[in-house]
């Protein structure tokens, strides 16, 4: 979805609108949590046109959908979707079973996955919100809770994460051992917390 958007802005081609447009919708209907208002794990039989979900949310999916809102929205100019991403990046800063310690990002709940798997999650959900805040010039309260939020995890990151010029994977307490992707989750927040400060 976020190819396409993206290529729908540099090309003019409506060809990747209309797929990017296609990809959302099958996602806002078949994906997105209707009580949540975000992204549930779930698996796609193309054979039989069927979707099984777990019923999970999911951190990663979540951020991948709000990245390619916020592009779709300018591409487009769609309202509805601009409108959609900022009700999903609201739920997820919300979102009690992946905060921990002063809502710090840490969504283990329900997950079953390598810690790896989860703090690349946690880098791609800020990803996510950081594209929405800087698509979204227009509402100055939404831009101010991402950036309020951002800043929680960038201090917890600080705080706990850090290990001399090293991050690891643990964001809500004191760790020791830093990691390869705790290292790329960091940059995604860094990345956002010095934009949205700026």
């Amino acid at each position: 979805m976020s190819l396409s958007a993206h290529l729908s802005k540099c090309t003019g081609d409506t060809y990747y609108l209309d797929t990017a447009v296609l990809t959302a919708n099958c996602i806002k209907n078949y994906m997105v949590d209707s009580e949540l208002d975000v992204v549930k794990d779930c698996t796609v039989d193309a054979w039989n046109g069927k979707v099984a979900e777990s019923g999970n949310p999911s951190v990663f999916l979540t951020g991948v959908f709000l990245e390619g809102l916020s592009i779709l929205a300018s591409a487009s100019g769609d309202e509805a979707w601009r409108q959609l991403s900022l009700k999903i990046a609201n739920a997820s800063m919300k979102m009690a079973k992946w905060h921990r310690n002063g809502w710090i990002l840490s969504p283990t709940a329900g997950y079953s996955g390598s810690a790896d798997a989860v703090t690349n999650s946690k880098g791609i959900l800020i990803r996510g919100l950081r594209h929405v805040w800087n698509q979204d010039p227009h509402d100055s309260a939404s831009r101010t809770s991402i950036q309020r939020y951002i800043n929680v995890q960038y201090n917890a990151l600080l705080d706990y994460a850090r290990i001399g010029n090293y991050y690891s994977n643990e964001w809500t307490k004191p760790t020791i051992e830093p990691s390869t992707v705790g290292q790329m989750a960091a940059l995604d927040v860094v990345s956002a917390a010095i934009e949205v400060n700026q």
